[in-house]
């Protein structure tokens, strides 16, 4: 509905974890790009570092990756969060990527607030190095720009800090 109304590319940023469904990846296959969360190697991995609801499983969202990029002819992108708990599994993230095959990786660590600690920029380009066979982009590659939210008390209620 949305390509009906505009111009401009769709892009679908998801966390994946209903990708297992073949109606949801028909939809998404829609847009233009489409950004899959991919922050483990195992379930044991997705447990610390997503919190995941009891249902969701890091065996569902990996096989619902690789059957989208099966049908997917859009641009694919894999985003990978980076922290202390998973930076040691890049290698075998990176393995995971090969076998999905994405037109994109974008390496993260949380750089808002967060509960999280953000890796340095020196960390991040040690896990850069376990993907590059890829097109990457990191956090640190370009300059963070100043954001300010159009209303801060809003913003505070949902976030609990700035």
């Amino acid at each position: 509905a949305v390509k009906e109304i505009r111009k401009e590319p769709v892009a679908v940023l998801t966390n994946s974890s209903l990708m297992y469904r073949e109606d949801v990846r028909r939809e998404l296959s829609l847009a233009d790009l489409v950004a899959c969360k991919l922050d483990a190697d195992s379930d044991e991995t997705f447990a610390v570092v997503n919190s995941p609801a009891k249902d969701v499983t890091f065996t569902n969202i990996l096989k619902g990756i690789k059957d989208f990029r099966k049908i997917y002819k859009g641009k694919l992108a894999l985003q990978i969060m980076f922290m202390k708990e998973n930076m040691s599994k890049a290698s075998k993230i990176a393995k995971l990527a090969k076998s999905i095959n994405p037109d994109e990786i974008q390496i993260n660590t949380p750089l808002r607030p967060s509960l999280q600690k953000a890796l340095s920029e020196s960390e991040i380009s040690k896990i850069k190095k376990a993907f590059r066979n890829f097109e990457v982009i990191s956090v640190y590659d370009r300059p963070l720009e100043k954001i300010t939210p159009i209303d801060k008390k809003e913003t505070l209620k949902h976030r609990g800090k700035m």
